[in-house]
């Protein structure tokens, strides 16, 4: 895994300037900003990752200082899935088939109050995680100035 722009510090809670964002990734921002309805800009930070066969992402909400997160996955087919709490003690779930070279947006209340997990694969997969900060979290958590 390679993480540019920011780096979560998991013990410290806060997400910390990393290495700039490569040029070669710049243009990935562009297609996040198209599907977030923001400046490519405001993705400050990207976080490349490998999948090898029989991998798979457990059930998670990505950290409260981030914001929009758009997932781009490439080489494999992959199954995004999406839990959410119930009033009876239950889940309430949804999936969604991912296409290689494609794009999707997990952004509001799908966000904030839906888990989501990718099914372990049977082939190699790539993914391109692009996140935007909340408005007041910066650098640190510190409010952007």
């Amino acid at each position: 895994m390679f993480t540019y722009g920011h780096k979560y510090a998991f013990a410290g809670q806060k997400a910390r300037a990393d290495s700039s964002i490569p040029a070669y990734l710049k243009p990935l921002t562009e297609i996040a900003a198209h599907l977030a309805g923001k400046p490519g800009r405001t993705f400050s930070q990207i976080m490349v990752t490998q999948y090898p066969p029989g991998a798979g992402i457990g059930w998670h909400r990505d950290r409260p200082v981030y914001e929009d997160i758009v997932g781009i996955s490439l080489l494999a087919r992959c199954q995004l899935r999406l839990r959410q709490r119930a009033p009876n003690g239950g889940w309430t779930r949804r999936a969604a088939p991912i296409e290689p070279r494609s794009a999707y947006l997990l952004s509001g209340g799908v966000r904030d109050e839906w888990q989501h997990s990718i099914t372990p694969l049977e082939l190699a997969r790539y993914s391109v995680t692009l996140r935007t900060f909340r408005p007041g979290k910066g650098e640190g958590g510190e409010p952007q100035r």
